[in-house]
């Protein structure tokens, strides 16, 4: 497939097949095994990976099967700061609510 098929069939943004292709030697065709990569490049960047971690997760995968323990590695420390990351919003919310709580007992009185 061509870069205008793999961005239109799949929903690919140009810009992630241009890195692709920079990172690829400027590689033109795309086979099945470049989908996956870009589909992974895709889920990495919605999950919040920096361009860095883009990359090293994607020279892992190069590199083959004895690197799933660093890219679960990986994948678990996202997860964390992710967590924590909604615990603190959760922290934000609940005191947004708390002062909604006060602000609605002030107009009662």
């Amino acid at each position: 497939m061509t870069y205008e098929e793999i961005s239109e069939n799949y929903g690919i943004p140009r810009e992630i097949l241009r890195e692709y292709e920079r990172r690829s030697a400027g590689k033109c065709k795309y086979d099945d095994g470049d989908i996956k990569k870009l589909g992974i490049l895709m889920t990495l960047r919605s999950i919040g990976f920096e361009k860095d971690e883009e990359e090293e997760y994607i020279r892992l995968i190069l590199d083959g099967d004895d690197t799933a323990e660093q890219r679960m590695s990986m994948l678990i420390k996202k997860r964390n700061e992710t967590l924590e990351d909604i615990h603190v919003l959760e922290k934000c919310i609940d005191s947004i609510d708390y002062l909604r709580y006060e602000l609605r007992k002030e107009k009662e009185l």
